[in-house]
């Protein structure tokens, strides 16, 4: 679930990017107390905390670890990558 909120954070953080691109900004009309740097910092801001989401999500799972018998005796335990 973090990883698509991660997705989102940073798409929204390319946005505000893209309202610093003179195309976007004459067809939005963002108030003139919105200056540009604020923009570019805050856009590039928003994608790190992103890709930071994203990157800190493992899958959440690890292998489950399964036995290793000599005769009746456990002598090791090693990680089975398809369950049991």
């Amino acid at each position: 679930m973090k990883k698509v909120i991660g997705i989102v954070v940073s798409v929204i953080g390319l946005l505000a990017l893209a309202l610093t691109v003179k195309p976007v900004k004459e067809a939005i009309k963002l108030p003139e107390q919105i200056g540009d740097i604020y923009l570019i910092v805050g856009g590039l801001i928003i994608i790190v905390v992103g890709l930071i989401l994203i990157k800190t999500q493992g899958s959440g799972r690890q292998a489950p670890e399964v036995p290793i018998y000599k005769g009746k005796k456990i002598v090791g335990y090693r990680r089975h990558l398809f369950g049991y």
